[in-house]
């Protein structure tokens, strides 16, 4: 086999494992799974004492979202207070960043 086809088998692997890992394989949710996110979701509102900025009609749009669920991407877009340096809590990236790997999503800046 030449390099340059040696190359381009490898080349190719490395694509259709990345596709596979970033998207050919979206499930959508179960009800369960559905209930199992608001339940986490109000849990964690309730813990912070984030009440109000979670209030029923958020609770209930997210789980509009999640039973409505085709099982294909979505994009989310946040739109906080910009600061001139961002600010997260303490083990913010050690808890964020594997969940994001794990189901092929990514930050944008």
């Amino acid at each position: 086999m030449t390099p340059a086809r040696s190359t381009l088998l490898v080349t190719s692997l490395l694509y259709a494992l990345f596709f596979f890992w970033y998207g050919g394989s979206s499930v959508p949710l179960t009800p369960e799974e559905a209930d199992t996110i608001i339940d986490e979701i109000e849990k964690n509102a309730k813990a912070r004492r984030s009440g109000a900025q979670f209030g029923p009609a958020l609770i209930d749009s997210f789980r509009v979202l999640t039973r409505n669920d085709d099982g294909h991407e979505f994009y989310m877009l946040n739109l906080m207070r910009l600061r001139q340096k961002a600010v997260y809590p303490e083990g913010y990236a050690a808890a964020v960043i594997p969940e994001l790997l794990i189901r092929g999503s990514r930050s944008r800046s």
